[in-house]
């Protein structure tokens, strides 16, 4: 059983949306951009689960981070959904729950290449897909709209819960 104090802690933390231990989950895959300066390969290593409010809307969403390299410190120092994936370089982002459809950002060498768009649900094949866990495999390719091909498979873990978009 956990002491007292403990559990204060536990439940202030829950409800300020910090986590006592946020690391990386574990993702594999690669997101392919056929850039005009030649073509860029992202190998994904990470997933990260964050969730807070829609820019646009104000309405509660969750966001898959997907990275090569871990952002977990600098995801558990930020205090703003937009803060979780501003040092993401070489990536992509993905928001649920935001419209009818996937949206994505996808950066690459060190944010130099860059492009967005959106996807059908479908495209995704989640083995978990819950406000606290999203896994799955997801092989989409957006080449043909000047996006990336992208072939990954993640499971994360929900890292932090934001109150403000920014």
């Amino acid at each position: 059983m956990l002491c007292s104090p403990c559990l204060k802690w536990l439940l202030l933390a829950s409800l300020l949306g910090v986590s006592p231990s946020l690391s990386a989950e574990p993702a594999k895959g690669t997101l392919n951009h056929a850039a005009k300066s030649g073509p860029v390969v992202v190998n994904v290593k990470y997933a990260f689960l964050v969730k807070g409010p829609d820019d646009m809307s104000g309405k509660p969403m969750r966001q898959l981070i997907l990275s090569d390299v871990d952002l977990a410190s600098h995801i558990k120092g930020c205090a703003t959904l937009s803060c979780a994936s501003n040092k993401l370089e070489s990536g992509m982002t993905v928001d649920f729950d935001a419209g009818p459809r996937l949206n994505f950002w996808f950066v690459g060498n060190g944010q130099r290449v860059q492009a967005s768009g959106t996807a059908q649900p479908e495209t995704m094949k989640l083995t978990a897909n819950s406000p606290q866990r999203l896994a799955g495999k997801w092989t989409h390719d957006a080449s043909a709209q000047g996006g990336p091909k992208i072939d990954i498979e993640f499971d994360a873990a929900l890292s932090k819960e934001f109150a403000k978009a920014r």
